[in-house]
């Protein structure tokens, strides 16, 4: 809805802008990254299923997720958060970036590697390599540190995870299932930070050495310089707020569905 009053109210260079993040969205291929994160939470929800409801919520609780997991859904909260995120800034280094032989290989191997751990077993593989490597004999993990220091990586990550967690248990809370005031959820969605922090940092070196496994430290500088300007950092915050509303009205969602569920089948 924000975007259409833009489009219909905004200043007259707005239709560009809205050009620029359009093209900017499909050179990162966002369509596949949403897709693949799709899968991810298909698995995540018959997971919680299991743990949380008898039976695992049989094909009831599979509908359910199904219906939450909804690609063109997710997809638009994703898009709309970003282009309002992205709103002012000026996209054409990012696009030029991007469309370069380079950006395209990050973000092919970025997906590649999002699809591989969809397999638990590859995604340890990837956790003990890392694990096994000599920082002082590998200088691809100082580029990937830099880069991942310079996006605070860890820290927007933790933060997301803790405010789906929160999503999770107010959607609980508002079904019925829990009761817990605010504070108590605050406190609950925080409680696991500092595993969580350890695990983020492992994951992601794991996640980021295997997708810039066909670059250099040199081309990580070249990428870690462009997500050091203005430009990179609006890109940065923009791709994070998009994620985040779409995993929090998930996360919500899955929280009012468990409660529906197993408050029904207690009955």
């Amino acid at each position: 809805m924000g975007i259409m009053v833009w489009l219909a109210w905004g200043p007259v260079g707005y239709a560009d802008d809205v050009t620029g993040v359009a093209r900017l969205m499909q050179l990162l291929r966002m369509d596949e990254t949403v897709e693949v994160m799709r899968l991810e939470g298909l698995k995540f929800g018959h997971d919680l299923g299991r743990d949380m409801l008898p039976g695992g919520g049989g094909t009831v609780w599979a509908t359910q997720v199904e219906r939450l997991y909804d690609v063109d859904r997710m997809q638009r909260l994703v898009e709309t958060t970003f282009a309002a995120a992205l709103d002012g800034v000026d996209t054409a280094p990012l696009t030029m970036f991007f469309a370069s032989d380079l950006g395209q290989r990050i973000i092919e191997g970025e997906l590649s590697t999002r699809r591989l751990f969809l397999s638990p077993e590859e995604e340890q593989v990837a956790r003990e390599a890392f694990s096994q490597l000599d920082p002082d004999t590998t200088p691809m993990i100082a580029a990937i540190a830099a880069y991942m220091r310079t996006n605070d990586l860890v820290d927007y990550n933790v933060v997301g995870v803790m405010n789906a967690n929160y999503a999770f248990y107010r959607g609980l809370a508002d079904g019925g299932m829990i009761q817990m005031s605010e504070d108590e959820i605050l406190s609950e969605a925080w409680a696991s930070e500092a595993e969580t922090r350890t695990d983020t940092r492992e994951w992601l070196f794991a996640y980021l050495l295997q997708s810039y496994s066909g670059l250099t430290p040199e081309d990580m500088t070249r990428y870690t310089e462009l997500s050091a300007t203005p430009e990179g950092q609006a890109l940065n915050r923009a791709l994070f707020a998009g994620f985040d509303q779409m995993y929090g009205e998930l996360s919500f969602g899955l929280g009012l569905a468990i409660s529906a569920q197993g408050q029904g089948e207690e009955l």
